[in-house]
């Protein structure tokens, strides 16, 4: 029961990811970039991921490398994400979405990441 929680909670910590991604490329790219209070949490500590990552997952998984591998990927996201922004705020639209490529990029590294730390729980 207990690796059967560990999968549940490590599948919410993805999909509050990709979420993330998602609202970050439909309000960066098809919304209007002037409105910044419509932007998904920018801080890594106040997205879900960031609050579960930074609270619960710190609890339960901290101690273990492939856990702590993950908080520069998602720093460096948060940075990607705010690049993309200040992009879009400038009207530099294309380059804005060439970064976004990195951003997808990052997003799945991420998701790998997560998936490597499930196997290790279960090992």
């Amino acid at each position: 029961a207990i690796r059967s929680r560990d999968a549940a909670v490590l599948l919410g910590a993805e999909m509050d990811h990709r979420t993330w991604i998602g609202e970050l490329q439909a309000r960066l790219l098809d919304g209007d970039a002037s409105d910044g209070a419509r932007l998904p949490p920018m801080d890594p500590h106040l997205c879900r991921f960031g609050r579960w990552y930074h609270g619960p997952g710190r609890l339960r998984y901290g101690d273990i490398a492939e856990f702590q591998a993950m908080d520069p990927l998602h720093r460096r996201i948060h940075a990607v994400a705010e690049e993309i922004d200040a992009l879009c705020r400038a009207g530099r639209n294309g380059e804005a979405r060439a970064r976004m490529v990195e951003l997808t990029a990052l997003r799945d590294d991420l998701i790998v990441q997560l998936h490597v730390l499930a196997k290790v729980i279960n090992a």
